[in-house]
């Protein structure tokens, strides 16, 4: 970093992907310099080695101020899970509601399914350098349950916290005009009684909050339903922190992967399967499943994309219990996983 030599750091493959992946041993400062080469050493007797660029150069990057999230290349570096024993985390990637292109984050079931009753689930970003200028904005749309007797009150609803401790602690933290709502009194309620929140909206509206802190922090958006009504959801698109002080020194190229590699998960799975697929070209994508004897059971995809990453859902509401295989061709190359599916 800046001209001082740093530890070196280990790549790890993605064998799906077909991506090598490595992290950087130290946290940089915004404004900071990256110089890096990479290193291969075969595995003969030789130990011969190939540098890239070159033994004697570097690649070199300068880090940025902003940060961005559309969810459309599938956000590998986000993370959810259930907050209290005995309550569930429905956070997924989810195709039916999207702010802008075609995906976004949602706490709730599949498709356009409600949530279940006792949730208590947190959709929790990676780590975002922030300072006292800057503002955290999303777009979200939730479908909730109120309290139709007690104006202002919510039943089930959604909050923002906020960690300056690598996720140890967190605190809430409140939008600009403030949350709409407040939750009622209920003991089966992962919240506090009078507990700030989002719930029901009508359309996709955009959260603001200002922000006082200088450094790394970390946000999740936190949803919870007690044990009755339920309603659709909580989706999350389009994070973004700026600060509007600061410019840009540098916009990196977006990487393109050499060969269709295809990832899915979970496996087994009963309801719906997640694809991302790491596509090297433009052209038309097409995504088939069979079964066992070759035949075709669905066409998932079958259209333009451009390279990168494209990520899809599947969700075989008709196929029995079984083994399928899910089968990507592009124009050049195919890639196929063997999955089973468990109603």
């Amino acid at each position: 970093y800046n001209g001082v030599t740093q530890p070196q750091v280990t790549f790890i493959y993605n064998d799906s992907l077909d991506i090598w992946t490595a992290r950087f041993g130290s946290i940089p400062r915004i404004g900071d310099t990256i110089e890096y080469r990479i290193r291969a050493v075969d595995n003969s007797s030789a130990s011969n080695t190939a540098y890239s660029p070159s033994a004697t150069s570097w690649y070199s990057f300068v880090v940025q101020r902003d940060y961005f999230e559309d969810f459309e290349t599938g956000a590998l570096d986000y993370r959810h899970y259930s907050i209290r024993s005995g309550y569930l985390d429905e956070w997924h990637i989810e195709d039916s509601r999207a702010h802008s292109d075609s995906l976004s984050y949602k706490c709730g079931g599949t498709g356009r399914r409600d949530y279940s009753d006792r949730v208590d689930a947190a959709l929790e970003t990676p780590y975002i350098y922030v300072s006292g200028d800057d503002t955290l904005s999303f777009y979200h749309w939730m479908d909730a349950e109120l309290d139709s007797r007690h104006s202002g009150y919510a039943w089930d609803g959604g909050i923002v916290e906020m960690s300056t401790d690598g996720g140890v602690t967190w605190h809430q933290i409140t939008p600009i005009g403030g949350y709409p709502y407040r939750i009622q009194n209920n003991p089966v309620s992962p919240f506090r009684y009078n507990t700030p929140c989002f719930s029901t909206m009508t359309g996709w509206q955009r959260a603001r909050f200002a922000l006082s802190f200088t450094g790394w922090v970390k946000f999740r958006f936190h949803f919870g339903s007690d044990g009755y009504v339920t309603g659709e959801g909580w989706y999350i698109d389009d994070v973004r922190t700026t600060n509007y002080h600061w410019t840009a020194v540098l916009e990196n190229g977006k990487w393109v992967p050499e060969k269709l590699g295809l990832s899915i998960s979970p496996n087994p799975f009963n309801s719906a399967l997640k694809l991302v697929l790491a596509v090297p070209e433009n052209g038309k994508l097409t995504v088939d499943v069979v079964d066992i004897n070759g035949r075709l059971v669905s066409n998932i995809h079958n259209a333009f994309v451009e390279k990168g990453f494209v990520n899809l859902v599947w969700r075989p509401e008709t196929l029995p219990t079984g083994i399928y295989f899910v089968v990507a061709r592009t124009n050049s190359s195919s890639a196929v996983k063997k999955v089973a599916f468990i109603k």
